[in-house]
């Protein structure tokens, strides 16, 4: 018992979000233009990432010229996020947005880099922090949430990221009006949306009030 609330305790110490001296730095500067600039560096990456690869390059050299490309819109996304808390969503975000197939293996190092640097011990730590917020953001280009990228959450499969963060998921459908969604869902837990909806009321309310807050 005390053993492990010990544990627990310290690992919850470890992983205090920390802000970098670039936090600071960046405090002068207005939200707005921040983000400004955020909306830039985003459009400048998603360029680079979509200029055609030279058809006459060797194969080695072309495959290796793609994964290079995406190294690097990876990387200077992941900086901002360390960067700027302002902009860390977002850089989240296009990160996720990035995570395409069985790719998984750059942003899973970004992520890991990030999650150093903003002090908690792993990726998933660090995740579990945004997972509301990416749920939100993921749908708005993407319709199938089934097609969320689990594995960045060191996950095996997509059904074990919806036990573990059923709560997110379930607010994130309820908000869409999605019952039918809801009702597999619920199904796949093994049980009734109504039941699923009550049983995590307190958890929803503690999930909204951060979007309120952003969006007043």
């Amino acid at each position: 018992g005390g053993g492990g609330g010990g544990a627990q305790k310290k690992r919850q110490q470890r992983e205090q979000p920390r802000h970098s001296a670039w936090d600071t730095c960046l405090a002068v500067v207005g939200k707005e233009q921040q983000q400004a600039a955020f909306r830039m560096v985003e459009e400048s990456l998603r360029a680079v990432s979509q200029l055609e690869t030279l058809q006459d390059l060797p194969d080695a050299l072309y495959e290796d010229e793609g994964v290079n490309r995406v190294c690097s819109t990876l990387a200077a996304a992941g900086q901002v996020a360390v960067c700027s808390a302002l902009c860390e969503k977002q850089a989240l975000i296009y990160i996720f947005r990035s995570s395409t197939g069985d790719e998984e293996a750059v942003p899973c190092k970004v992520l890991g880099l990030i999650a150093q640097q903003r002090g908690y011990d792993s990726a998933s730590h660090y995740l579990e922090q945004h997972t509301e917020y990416l749920l939100h953001h993921w749908q708005r280009d993407n319709p199938r949430l089934d097609d969320f990228p689990y594995k960045l959450y060191s996950l095996p499969s997509l059904a074990d990221f919806y036990r573990r963060y059923s709560s997110e998921v379930a607010l994130h459908l309820l908000v869409r009006c999605d019952e039918d969604e809801l009702s597999r869902f619920a199904h796949m837990l093994g049980t009734e949306w109504p039941e699923l909806v009550e049983r995590n009321i307190g958890r929803f309310t503690v999930l909204t009030l951060p979007r309120f807050a952003a969006e007043a």
